[in-house]
């Protein structure tokens, strides 16, 4: 009923069973894309509200869309905003990345290594280098990271800036990077499902769901 319609104002007519009559309502459908990106933003969310909880505010969480200069852009903003950076840690959330060429700015940001601090009349305010992160992180995968998505945790592995959690990805950029697959230090399970918008059976029909699905570990 809607196909085709994406960005143009609609109007319904609702039937109300109780009373028997109808009302209009005005809708713009939005196109598959942008529920895909909706779905997307609030799987983000919820994870970094679970991230929150669990670990009483101390850690931060980010998700890498992408391997490329808006995701980048949004990982930096995200990681070094006051609302995180003076956390403890940082979990990198690489899942179901489809790749591009972000691997050194990625491994740059994370590996920063503190050489001075400002204490003014005995009051800390920062440290250098202020454009890294300078404390503990990890970094989740799993099989559907492809290309690059692959490559950057096989460099953050080599050299040694944290653990891996998930499971291997696809050995694709082994062919163009020298070492071995991206194994991880801490190895999870994912159900199957998409990761933010995949079809499940809900009382015999199939009906959009959200998120993934739980963890098992190996």
């Amino acid at each position: 009923m809607l196909e085709g319609k994406a960005g143009k104002n609609i109007q319904l007519s609702i039937y109300n069973p109780q009373n028997g009559k109808r009302f209009p309502v005005t809708i713009k459908p939005i196109s598959a894309g942008e529920q895909n990106e909706l779905l997307y933003k609030r799987w983000v969310k919820r994870n970094e509200k679970m991230v929150e909880t669990l670990s009483g505010g101390r850690i931060a969480y980010v998700h890498v869309k992408g391997m490329d200069s808006p995701s980048f852009r949004n990982v930096y903003s995200e990681l070094l905003s006051d609302r995180n950076r003076n956390k403890e840690a940082l979990i990198v959330d690489t899942r179901h990345n489809g790749g591009g060429w972000l691997h050194d700015d990625l491994a740059t940001l994370l590996s920063g290594k503190e050489y001075q601090r400002f204490v003014p009349r005995g009051q800390y305010i920062g440290s250098d280098p202020f454009n890294k992160w300078l404390k503990p992180s990890c970094v989740m995968i799993c099989e559907d990271n492809y290309s690059n998505a692959h490559g950057f945790p096989w460099v953050y592995k080599e050299l040694k800036i944290g653990k891996l959690i998930g499971a291997p990805g696809s050995g694709h950029h082994d062919r163009c990077m020298v070492g071995t697959s991206d194994r991880p230090d801490h190895r999870l399970r994912y159900s199957s499902g998409r990761l933010y918008g995949y079809a499940r059976p809900v009382h015999g029909k199939q009906t959009a769901g959200t998120g993934h699905q739980s963890l098992q570990q190996s």
